[in-house]
């Protein structure tokens, strides 16, 4: 993964993840300073695991689908 930072408020995030058993991972998000101590953290996820497959599913994406799309916002204050 990795950072690119806008600005000394902005930055982007990217992930990405693979493994043997052919399962994907991506994640991105965008992180602003609003104020000094005060963040709002926004993130997106998706995950394809073909656990049909395989012998797990760590995703708990439910039988007879591959792919699961998350996010969040999160409200971040530092003291």
């Amino acid at each position: 993964g990795g950072t690119y930072k806008f600005n000394e408020k902005a930055s982007f995030n990217l992930q990405a993840s693979y493994d043997q058993k052919k399962e994907f991972g991506l994640a991105a998000n965008v992180a602003y300073t609003i104020v000094p101590g005060f963040s709002v953290i926004t993130e997106i996820d998706w995950a394809h695991n073909d656990h049909a497959k395989n012998d797990f599913n760590w995703t708990e994406i439910p039988d007879g689908k591959k792919n699961a799309l998350g996010g969040f916002v999160r409200f971040q204050r530092d003291f």
